[in-house]
């Protein structure tokens, strides 16, 4: 599968095979955090307010105090949105990019050669991990610390098998040059 998009630091002879994000269940949660603890807790001291207290001058403050919390609850699900969106796993016919964001400014780009790949493990716990398919993935290189981990994906298992099968059709492909120059290294860079 070629997927018609490219991304910084993409290479002319490579071909992306799989773009993993995160699962729809994500935002779910996000929108649901947001309208419990923002649409409920407002409607509850709307009807206190106004049941109990008559002051203009009260309602009034407890109306900026409300559009504050409002707007934060707001700022916190865009927060939580950008965190959980902007989280990818590329997988091209020749590396594996993952792509964290941490924090608005904070943005993680790691890389690896696929003859680098140890170990590709899905792990998928829970009730509802199990009725929606979704689960995290963790794959494990060559290097002594460095383990590209993305939690709730969708359908973790056919994900590591498509892994695994592109890391053979690498090997396949360029194993008697690996073979002979050793191992690429594995890169890490962090950017603002």
């Amino acid at each position: 599968m070629n997927l018609n998009r490219t991304f910084p630091g993409m290479r002319e002879d490579e071909v992306i095979k799989l773009w993993i994000h995160k699962h729809w269940i994500v935002y779910f949660r996000i929108f649901f955090y947001t309208t419990l603890f923002g649409g409920g807790l407002t409607l509850v001291i709307t009807h206190i307010s106004t049941r109990f207290f008559n002051g203009m001058a009260f309602l009034q403050i407890i109306l900026f105090i409300l559009i504050i919390y409002l707007l934060s609850m707001w700022l916190w699900a865009y927060l939580r949105w950008i965190d959980e969106d902007f989280d990818c796993v590329i997988i091209t016919d020749q590396r594996i990019i993952d792509i964290t964001q941490d924090g608005l400014f904070s943005l993680s780009i790691s890389e690896t050669s696929l003859d680098l790949l140890q170990d590709v493990r899905d792990t998928t716990s829970g009730f509802w991990s199990n009725l929606l398919h979704y689960g995290s993935l963790s794959i494990q290189t060559a290097a002594r610390d460095r383990v590209f981990q993305i939690d709730h994906i969708a359908n973790p298992g056919s994900i590591t098998q498509a892994i695994l099968n592109e890391k053979e059709d690498f090997l396949t492909r360029h194993g008697d040059r690996v073979a002979q120059t050793g191992s690429a290294k594995s890169k890490t860079s962090k950017s603002l």
